[in-house]
Order: C-alpha cells, then structure tokens, then sequence
C-alpha cells in the first residue's frame, strides 16, 4: 500500500488468536523541497542585458536541476533583458517546485526636436531650439555643444547644435538640430543721376536691392515707395529697404546741383550819333 511517512506498529494475530504486537516500523522523508527568488537585479538602461536573478534553494534531495523559461539551465540567471521569468526546480527524487520573477526597465530615452525657430535676419541671434524628452528615469542633465546646459536653448546664431541628454542612470540620446539664416540684405546703388540745372527736378536714383526673404518693400525720406526714383530735386535722401521678416537696409544718397546761373549787365555804353553803331554792352555772368 502507499503510506506516507511516519511511524508504523504492526499486529499480528494468527487463527488460534495468538497475537504479535512487537514489529515496529518508521518510513523517513526529505526535507520540503523550497525555491524562492534571492535577488532580482533590475535592467538600469532600456533594451541593456544587465538583469539578473539568483535563487535559494533548499530541502528536497539534491542534486538538483534547473528549467527557466529562457531555456537557460543555470541555478541562476545573469545578462538578462528585462522581462518575466519561470524556474522550474527538481530534485533527485523528481519532486518539483516552479517560482517566478520579473525583470524591469525604465522606459525607452526619447528625445526629439519639438519646434526650432530660425533667425529673421542675417546676422542677428534670434533662433530658438524646444526639445521635449520623455522616458529614462528623471531627472535629466543636458549637454549642448554651444556650452547650455537648458533644455531648450533662446537668442541663438544660425549654425549647427548638438545635445547630449542624459537620464539618472547615465542612459544618454543624441540629436542635432540646424538653424539657419536668409542671406544678407543689400541695397546697392545702381546709379545716381544729378540735376543738370539750378532747382530743376530731372534728377533720379536707381537703386537694387538682393538677399533677406521677398517680397521686399521700399520707403524714400521723400515719400515715394518704390525702389527707384525719379523727377527729384537736389538733396539728400534716405532709402530703406525691408524684407518679408522685416529686416531692413537704410542708405544715404545725395543728388547735387550746378551753382546757379546769374547774368547781370556790368557796363552799358549808347549810340553817339543817329545811324552809327558805335554802342556796346558788357555782360556779368556768374
């Protein structure tokens, strides 16, 4: 018969009614067989293999052998991504015990561009660079190669920008990002036209203008609007152009005049007699 462990005593009585009690017997087992999880070590970097779990086992009649769920044979379990786990723990007599564990990670370190604004004007330092950064473990520690240790960076040339960010369990991610810039505005002066006489209106100015972001506008310190003037008086002008982001280019013009003409009669002589043609007119011109 199946019995389990104890201690057993034994009567014997035959067919006259004769009777032994004196057998005595006591059936031994091992120890429970026990297998509990030790130590987890938990994955510090997402997708690393740096897990691990270690077990304590006890009772039973060794040796013993070992089954995860990894279809690793170890007594223990080292350089492992992050995850669950079964151990299935058998000893010589076939006797069983399955435990289980779970190896975790931070989540993924993501770091991405979330707006970048690029400078208006040739030149100047208004381009700005947001980043949004989620997983890893907080708090995080930024590295820019301009030497800014912000998240975001403000008031910034055009150029080339690399971050380091990094987690606080020295997970690190990398992006770079571009500022860039429209080329220089330039107003050139194409030509100027002077006045041909004292106070007349024929002078003109030509004017080109390249760079910065169309459509361009045009405003002369004399009123008009358009890039190139004409029908002027002498004088001096101002000319400024702006582009589209309104950057602006401003020029100092000066259309000069000849002196102005005077003729004034400086002797007069007359005619002595009828008929003769003696007289004269002498003539002053400044």
């Amino acid at each position: 018969i199946d019995i389990g462990a104890g201690s057993y005593s034994l009567v014997i009585t035959d067919a006259l009614g004769c009777r032994d009690s004196s057998m005595r017997a006591t059936l031994k087992q091992p120890a429970l067989l026990s297998a509990k999880i030790s130590k987890v070590t938990d994955v510090l970097k997402y997708g690393e293999t740096t897990g691990a779990i270690a077990l304590d086992v006890s009772g039973g009649v060794p040796p013993y052998t070992f089954s995860w769920s990894n279809g690793s044979n170890s007594a223990a379990l080292t350089n492992i991504p992050g995850g669950n786990y079964t151990v299935r723990v058998k000893d010589m007599n076939g006797c069983e015990k399955t435990v289980s564990a779970t190896i975790t990670q931070p989540p993924a370190l993501v770091v991405q561009i979330a707006s970048i604004k690029d400078v208006s004007c040739n030149g100047e330092k208004t381009g700005a660079i947001n980043v949004t950064v989620t997983g890893g473990v907080t708090p995080y520690s930024f590295a820019w190669s301009s030497g800014d240790t912000t998240r975001n960076l403000m008031n910034i040339g055009a150029g080339d920008y690399s971050l380091n960010v990094t987690d606080a369990n020295g997970h690190r991610q990398s992006i770079i990002a571009k500022i860039v810039q429209p080329m220089a505005m330039q107003a050139k002066i194409d030509g100027i036209r002077d006045v041909s006489c004292f106070s007349q209106k024929t002078g003109a100015v030509n004017m080109t203008v390249t760079g910065g972001l169309l459509p361009y506008k045009y405003s002369w310190s004399s009123g008009q609007t358009t890039d190139d003037i004409t029908g002027v008086g002498a004088g001096d002008y101002q000319f400024t152009a702006t582009d589209a982001n309104g950057c602006k280019n401003v020029q100092q013009i000066s259309i000069k005049q000849p002196a102005e003409f005077v003729a004034t009669v400086a002797e007069l002589t007359p005619v002595a007699c009828f008929g003769e043609n003696k007289g004269s007119v002498t003539v002053d011109v400044k």
